[in-house]
């Protein structure tokens, strides 16, 4: 049982590579597919800006170009042409590309799950669970496999838990998604609402939260059934769906390969921006880039400058350890900038002068907080390093028994 290539996980980033996979040189290669599940369960929800078009039908379901940011003190709402605001639903997303693939006769997908990943020098094997090996030249592995350490690497989880909720009359700006709303979210640990209008009686509304413990609690229910009546002014309402989950957000410096052979996509590939949780379209650059590689073509890939992970280290260490700072750091940001410029910055396709002048604009005291405890941080893991590479010189030299 050879193939070409193995996918380990139907999620966004597997299906994502499929779909780059169908669409390349490449599509007529022998590839194997493996998921646990069917996908066909609507159990999450994908946004993300562009100024291009879509390659996704399912992406042309729900698009805005109007983004709304609210705390306690402001509330400002901004069109953010030339950029559109895109939403896909997962059930959507799996029915096109499982339509995709019943298309393509050289496409396998197995239902099972996967047990161990080996490699060598020529191929790479997947053990599954029900005993079968299945072998290929490389393993594209999806699943969540890093084992960050919290006393070396920031650990936060954005916690999310949402309703799909109809109204019996229109309660819903269709034009606009509410991007942040801080109002009566509890800040400590930080924590807003966002919500994704649908139609004028229908729309998701989500509580989310930057928090050090990686579940969704009884609370989180409570908080928006507290904010759709009291802040939405919505009595009345129909629980269409629900959506739960959390995305890791953290400075572990993820490996997007393991040897030669397998190699790590999605959020087990480093595509999740650590300080906002947003991973569908860095997914859609690394696809790019792994089939430019296959394929010996050069792409045009973002120009990833290590000056945002040092802003994105700074804010989750602001998260982590200043959590009652975020809302009014978000608001100073979103109430002195233009939206199009932060989607710019987000994007991190910013000139380093424009992203000076947006930080200089931001509360200072924070940030120096963050840089110092990150500086002292850092020093006293190199003491601890140096410290554990004497104690390791010391045992292998010393002659006395353990």
């Amino acid at each position: 049982m050879k193939y070409d290539y193995i996918i380990a996980g139907a999620g966004c980033a597997g299906l994502s590579l499929m779909h780059h996979f169908l669409h390349s040189p490449l599509r007529n290669h022998s590839i194997l597919l493996i998921d646990r599940d069917d996908k066909v369960q609507n159990d999450r929800t994908w946004c993300f800006w562009d100024t291009q078009p879509s390659p996704y039908l399912s992406s042309k379901h729900y698009a805005w170009d109007h983004i709304e940011f609210i705390t306690d003190h402001f509330q400002k709402t901004e069109s953010i042409d030339p950029y559109r605001y895109y939403c896909i639903q997962a059930v959507h997303f799996y029915k096109e590309m499982f339509d995709l693939i019943g298309r393509s006769s050289n496409v396998t997908f197995l239902r099972d799950e996967v047990a161990s990943i080996q490699q060598s020098e020529n191929a790479a094997s997947i053990l599954t669970t029900s005993g079968q090996v299945y072998y290929g030249n490389y393993v594209f592995d999806s699943a969540f496999r890093a084992k960050p350490n919290p006393d070396q690497h920031l650990m936060l989880s954005q916690n999310f838990f949402g309703w799909k909720i109809k109204t019996p009359t229109p309660a819903f700006d269709v034009r606009t998604i509410r991007l942040m709303d801080f109002r009566s979210a509890v800040q400590s640990p930080p924590s807003f609402f966002y919500i994704v209008p649908y139609a004028p009686d229908y729309a998701l509304v989500e509580f989310t939260r930057f928090s050090p413990e990686f579940k969704v609690t009884g609370e989180y229910r409570q908080q928006l059934k507290d904010y759709i009546k009291n802040t939405l002014g919505i009595e009345q309402y129909e629980i269409v769906e629900q959506e739960k989950g959390l995305i890791p957000m953290t400075n572990y410096p993820f490996q997007p390969r393991e040897g030669k052979r397998i190699i790590r996509i999605g959020t087990a590939g480093g595509d999740t921006k650590s300080s906002t949780g947003y991973t569908f379209q860095n997914i859609q650059h690394r696809c790019r880039e792994l089939i430019g590689e296959l394929t010996g073509e050069i792409v045009p890939s973002p120009s990833r400058s290590k000056r945002f992970g040092f802003y994105d280290q700074l804010l989750l260490s602001i998260m982590k350890n200043q959590p009652e700072q975020i809302s009014r750091i978000m608001g100073s940001l979103f109430q002195k900038n233009k939206f199009t410029k932060i989607l710019e910055f987000l994007d991190e396709d910013t000139p380093l002068g424009r992203e000076l002048l947006m930080l200089v604009q931001l509360p200072w005291g924070p940030f120096a907080k963050a840089f110092i405890d990150s500086y002292l941080s850092s020093k006293s893991k190199q003491v601890t390093s140096r410290e554990l590479t004497r104690m390791d010189q010391y045992h292998n030299s010393s002659t006395t028994p353990a």
